[in-house]
């Protein structure tokens, strides 16, 4: 466990960011450019939570000069998301629309797949809904 001042040491070493955690005046732009900058050249950022987290500038500039092997982007920090942003261009860049929460109606099927998953990790079985997402080399 890393506290929040701990941020710079904890990218250090991680392969994978995702983040969801609340937003406020304090964690805006949490994820920026000194904190990518941090981050394994072969790590992947995963938002989740709110687009202001993250710079988008700066994510921009380091993806593009491969100093971050890829982002996951449920959140941006303009949406939607202008149809000129490079992101939609960058073959690094997985968009999906601000649907990671899956809202009130997705919580029982979620809740449901997680204990299906949960019962076959168990019993050793394979997980439903497995998503892999290469790395780059």
């Amino acid at each position: 466990m890393f506290g929040r001042e701990r941020i710079a040491q904890a990218l250090a070493v991680t392969d994978a960011v995702v983040i969801c955690t609340s937003s406020e005046a304090s964690s805006q732009h949490l994820i920026d450019a000194a904190a990518l900058a941090a981050m394994k050249p072969k790590a992947f950022l995963v938002n989740v939570a709110r687009g202001d987290l993250v710079d988008g500038a700066a994510l921009i500039a380091a993806l593009r000069a491969g100093r971050l092997s890829g982002a996951a982007l449920d959140v941006t920090e303009v949406e939607p998301l202008p149809p000129t942003s490079p992101l939609w261009d960058l073959p690094n860049v997985i968009i999906s629309p601000h649907i990671a929460g899956g809202g009130s109606s997705g919580y029982p099927q979620q809740k449901a797949l997680f204990g299906e998953n949960l019962a076959r990790l168990a019993a050793g079985e394979p997980l439903r809904n497995v998503c892999r997402i290469p790395l780059a080399a």
